[in-house]
């Protein structure tokens, strides 16, 4: 499960073994989680626990860093 982002004590991070699935990042912070795509279209699948502050936030910072996280699925899922 490779760490792509810490922000805010949010953690950004893949699955291993979930290549199979169109491009998306889970999140995770104490009893919150969540998961977004990033492909076909940029859109939340969940958010649990999450306040709308942290989840504006999380939303942010997918975008902010979304060249980042394609190219780390990429390389990880190409393996």
């Amino acid at each position: 499960m490779p760490t792509i982002l810490f922000i805010h004590g949010i953690r950004f991070f893949f699955y291993s073994l979930e290549g199979i699935e169109p491009m998306h990042i889970h999140v995770v912070k104490a009893e919150a989680n969540g998961k977004i795509w990033i492909e076909p279209q940029f859109e939340v699948a969940y958010f649990h626990n999450f306040t709308k502050s942290e989840e504006k936030d999380i939303m942010e910072a997918v975008e902010i860093n979304i060249s980042l996280i394609k190219t780390k699925w990429n390389e990880h899922f190409s393996k």
